[in-house]
């Protein structure tokens, strides 16, 4: 193929070029406390994407006019949870929206290890096989131990501030 004719500094060239390219997604995974959703802030602030958790896309989906949306809409004024097939739904609609087909996403929050109807693989097959699939699956590993310490230093962090909020408005 011949590079002849294309002007790559031209800034319309550049823009239509950059417009046509697959979005980089992300996918982050690991035990509650390791650091998943820091990690996931941090990645779509350096990579300029979208942060897509459950939550979010939610939120999303109730701005949208749609079957799912109507769906969702129906069953949380009826006070029914969202089960996670369909937020699964969700979360592949959200991702598959214009806004992250051109800046991408990391995604946060799935799979979930609490899960009771899907198994944590059935979750990642699933978000493999979305629309926008992650490029990128990110699996943070500590052990048990690195993850009670953690904890440990969390709990000791919201105890110092307490005090000192305490200290500041008595």
């Amino acid at each position: 193929m011949s590079t002849m004719g294309h002007d790559h500094f031209d800034e319309d060239e550049a823009e239509f070029q950059k417009l046509h390219e697959t979005p980089t997604c992300f996918i982050i995974i690991g035990k509650p406390g390791s650091g998943k959703s820091s990690l996931a802030r941090n990645l779509s602030h350096y990579w300029k994407s979208k942060l897509v958790t459950p939550e979010s896309a939610i939120e999303w989906i109730l701005t949208q006019e749609n079957e799912l949306a109507a769906e969702v809409q129906e069953r949380l004024a009826h006070g029914q949870a969202l089960s996670e097939s369909l937020t699964l739904k969700i979360v592949n609609q959200r991702v598959s929206a214009l806004d992250i087909k051109h800046h991408g996403y990391v995604l946060d929050g799935l799979p979930t290890l609490e899960s009771e109807f899907m198994s944590t693989e059935e979750q990642l097959g699933v978000i493999k096989n979305f629309d926008l699939a992650p490029e990128f699956i990110i699996n943070i590993k500590l052990s048990d131990a690195d993850l009670i310490e953690r904890y440990k230093e969390h709990c000791q962090l919201i105890q110092y501030l307490g005090a000192n909020m305490n200290r500041r408005y008595r």
